[in-house]
C-alpha cells in the first residue's frame, strides 16, 4: 500500500490511512444540510413571487437579498464559525433550488460560496 511510486518515493498519504470522521462530525454535516435545505424552502415559500421575477431577471439575489442575506448570516454563525465544517450547503442549495443548478440565474452581485 505504501510502496514506492515510479520515482522511487513512497507516498505522502493514502486514502487507506485516512481518519474516519467521527459521529459529531457526520451530525454538524447533517444539521447544516437539514438547515440548508429548510431555509432555502422558507424563502420560497415566503417569497415565490419574487423568486419568479428574479429568475426571469437572472438577478435571484437582488429579488430575495435581505432574506437571503439573514439565511447566510445564520448559516455562518452556526455552521463556519463554531461547528467542524467547512462546506456552504446553503450555497449550494441556493444555486440547486433558486438557481436551478445554474449560478448565474442568482446574478452578479451574489456573493458566492462562504466556504
Amino acid at each position: 500500500e505504501n510502496a514506492p511510486a515510479a520515482n522511487g518515493l513512497a507516498p505522502v498519504f493514502s486514502p487507506a490511512f485516512a481518519p474516519a470522521p467521527s459521529e459529531e462530525h457526520e451530525l454538524a454535516h447533517l444539521r447544516a444540510r437539514r438547515f440548508a435545505r429548510t431555509a432555502v424552502a422558507s424563502i420560497l415559500l415566503d417569497h415565490a413571487a419574487a423568486l419568479d421575477a428574479g429568475r426571469r431577471e437572472r438577478n435571484v439575489y437582488a429579488a430575495l437579498k435581505k432574506p437571503i442575506d439573514q439565511a447566510r448570516t445564520e448559516y455562518q454563525r452556526r455552521f463556519l464559525n463554531d461547528a467542524p465544517i467547512n462546506a456552504d450547503y446553503l450555497h449550494s442549495e441556493l444555486i440547486r433550488t433558486f438557481g436551478r443548478n445554474d449560478e448565474a440565474l442568482l446574478g452578479p452581485d451574489y456573493p458566492g460560496s462562504m466556504a
